[in-house]
Order: structure tokens, then sequence, then C-alpha cells
């Protein structure tokens, strides 16, 4: 399947195949092993911040695969990796927001990317991810609250992310396990409930 948005002019790019059968039949082994062992559920599923470093298979893949596509997306000789999340977007898990991934970077500048990797198939009915197509255009919006109790400070300056103006234009991402999605760190994106069973 062709899919005709590019990362310099969309802020996103579906990269098909990037992991084989096999990559995701073993990853998914030991990510679900991990989720189930150290991750409590929350309204927005099961999320694990850098596990890597306790998955051996991981680490390879981030290192063999991920870091040279990232590279080749930023065009430059070597990348750092600085977060990587683990979700297991189990059926009745909350809508996630649309937000920018940078208001939450510890970077003073949105020179990154987010690859999301798909360990399973992902549409619209149980939460793909959905983007604002040229969004990353518009600058830094000032981010989402996902938690009561645990809201961003205002910074002076900053728009809100006015999703509702422009979600006219947006696009689900519908993704085969082993594919990628990249996207930019100030494109607008979202994923919907998991309404599957």
């Amino acid at each position: 399947m062709s899919h005709p948005f590019n990362y310099p002019e969309h802020g996103f790019q579906h990269y098909e195949n990037v992991l084989s059968r096999k990559q995701v039949r073993n990853l998914r082994t030991v990510c679900d092993a991990y989720v189930i062992g150290r991750c409590a559920p929350g309204p927005y599923g099961q999320i694990c911040h850098n596990p890597w470093p306790e998955l051996p298979l991981l680490k390879q893949v981030i290192g063999k695969v991920m870091a040279p596509l990232a590279a080749r997306i930023l065009q430059v000789g070597q990348v750092t990796l600085f977060q990587d999340i683990l979700i297991n977007k189990s059926p009745g898990t909350a809508a996630v927001k649309w937000h920018q991934d940078y208001s939450y970077w510890p970077l003073d500048a949105p020179a990154g990317v987010t690859l999301w990797v798909a360990l399973e198939d992902a549409n619209p009915e149980n939460g793909c991810l959905r983007y604002i197509p040229g969004t990353h255009l518009l600058g830094e919006k000032h981010p989402a609250n996902f938690f009561t109790g645990a809201e961003q400070p205002r910074r002076e300056g900053l728009q809100e992310l006015n999703a509702e103006a422009h979600e006219s234009q947006a696009i689900d991402m519908p993704a085969s396990s082993g594919d990628v999605l990249a996207h930019h760190p100030l494109v607008w994106h979202m994923s919907p409930e998991n309404t599957s069973t």
C-alpha cells in the first residue's frame, strides 16, 4: 500500500515492514512479559517508561533498526535515544488528547523524531494514531493536560493547541505489525479510544 504522506511536508510518514514477522513475534514475547510484570493499568492503558535497558532484544532493535531510520529521517550522522515508551492499549482504553510530543521533551529545540512501532495491527477501532497533516509548521503550542493534578505549567507566549479548528483534516494512520510511523515533534496527533474487543 502506498501512503501519500511525507515527513517534511506533512510531519509524519508511514514505513511498512520495517521489522520482520520473526522480529515482531520475538519482541511481542519479551514486551508482553515486561508489561504484565511491571506496568500498572491506567486510563490510557499500561505505559512503561524506558524498558530498553532491561530488554536486550529491544535494545538491539533500537540500535540496529530504529537508530539508522531516525538518522536517515533527520539527515544526521548519529542520534541519541533519550526516551522509549512501551504501551499496551487494551480494549476500553481512553482516547489520548491532541498534543505535540515536543511539549514533554527535555530538549531546547524540536530537533528530533518519534518512531512509533506497531507490534500488532493498529486501526481506528483499536486506537491507531491520528494526525493533522502540516501542523508541525504551526509552531509550538501549549501542552495538553492528561491527568488531573498533574497540569502542565503555563508558558507565556504559547497559544492553545486548537485541534477542533483543524479536525476535519485529521487522518487515521492504520499500521500493520512491523510497520513504523515516524512523526515530527510538533505535529498534532492523538489516538482514539480502543473500542475493539
